[in-house]
């Protein structure tokens, strides 16, 4: 059984970010590409099988009930409730993502 997928508007700005930021300021169309396909795939991945990954063991993350699917250099952050997967954020794996400053204002 597929899940249906709903990316929040949290996770939808941190994936343009990412995407703008590889094509701006790095110039590189062929990074953002590579990305978006990687993304893609991910999604595919976690629509069929959701609980691929553990929940988070850091508290900020647990307490959300988030796993953690890595994507290249990327960190995609998810939840599975009964037959829908919810992308909630993106963040480049060297940012503070278990940061509870990332989550103070965040609605999901």
């Amino acid at each position: 059984m597929d899940y249906k997928v709903f990316a929040t508007d949290s996770f939808a700005n941190d994936y343009e970010r990412a995407v703008l930021y590889l094509v701006e300021e790095l110039g590189s169309k062929e990074a953002a590409s590579n990305l978006m396909a990687k993304v893609s795939n991910a999604v595919s991945i976690l629509k069929s099988n959701p609980e691929i990954k553990a929940i988070s063991r850091q508290p900020v993350l647990s307490a959300r009930s988030l796993r953690v699917y890595f994507v290249g250099n990327y960190v995609l952050l998810y939840k599975s409730e009964k037959s829908t997967v919810y992308l909630v954020r993106f963040f480049h794996q060297s940012q503070l993502y278990g940061a509870a400053s990332y989550w103070d204002s965040d609605t999901e």
